[in-house]
């Protein structure tokens, strides 16, 4: 795919494109597209690639609704139209401080969307925590029989790219090894997110846990739970002393050097009883 803002010159990016869409289609053509631009020239494209023809306030909306550029990428190339045509210094600045707005809002709405699928579902940060065992392989399809098929390997392919697009992850493709760059402590807290989505991921991990309470051996798991009376005015003090255990068994389990086992821990202190 050709990606509009990677490209200084919208010339070389409509050469590409056009070359892509050829060798994709050879039905394609100049014609098609002048077409698809409601444009009274057939070759208008052609002459515009050779730097013949410029483009105007009129063509660039056609242009972009025949690209089908969204509407961040519209503007960026619009933008860079003129950036590209424009000969005073002023009018190339104001052009290309828009091309930068442009990418900074398209990467924005990408990075909502990745930071929003990866605590949409439970396993892709599991599968981040998964890449540090010693027999690791960077195969969907061994990630779904780790994780006993409760995902596909489609989606286990999809975790590992959006992990690395959210640069969680790095791969090396060439290796066929995979990384942490950062490894940093309670995983979910790495990724900004809506109070909802928190919500939905929390409610996620406990019907985890519900489901390992039925079928994990009692030699695999860890459950208990303690019913106390308690003062209101202590409840920051207990939560303080929550999030600090929770950091020490972090630090506990995060020193080793080699790991065979993915585990989840789930703290919760929440009341019982309601004012009356």
């Amino acid at each position: 795919m050709v990606d509009v803002l990677t490209y200084d010159c919208y010339r070389s990016f409509l050469k590409d494109y056009y070359d892509f869409k050829k060798a994709a289609n050879q039905a394609f053509s100049f014609r098609y597209f002048a077409k698809k631009a409601n444009l009274k020239s057939g070759n208008y494209l052609k002459l515009v690639m050779e730097g013949q023809r410029n483009l105007t306030h009129k063509t660039v909306p056609k242009f972009i609704r025949a690209l089908k550029l969204q509407t961040w990428e519209g503007i960026y190339f619009e933008n860079l139209v003129f950036f590209n045509q424009s000969k005073e210094v002023e009018q190339k600045q104001y052009f290309k401080k828009n091309m930068a707005l442009a990418i900074q809002q398209k990467q924005a709405a990408k990075l909502s969307r990745d930071q929003f699928q990866i605590l949409n579902q439970w396993y892709p940060l599991v599968i981040k925590e998964m890449i540090q065992l010693s027999d690791f392989k960077l195969s969907p399809r061994w990630i779904s029989e780790r994780l006993d098929q409760h995902i596909t390997i489609s989606q286990a392919k999809e975790a590992l790219a959006l992990l690395e697009r959210l640069d969680l992850i790095h791969i090396d493709k060439a290796s066929k090894t995979v990384n942490i760059p950062n490894q940093m402590t309670q995983s979910e807290n790495t990724v900004p997110a809506s109070k909802e989505l928190v919500l939905k991921y929390h409610h996620d991990i406990l019907d985890r846990a519900q489901k390992a309470l039925k079928e994990q051996d009692v030699n695999q798991r860890c459950s208990s739970s303690l019913i106390v009376a308690i003062n209101k005015k202590d409840l920051k003090k207990a939560f303080e002393k929550i999030r600090a255990f929770r950091n020490e068994m972090d630090a506990f389990f995060v020193k080793k050097e080699t790991y065979d086992a993915v585990y989840q821990l789930t703290l919760q202190l929440f009341r019982m009883d309601t004012d009356v």
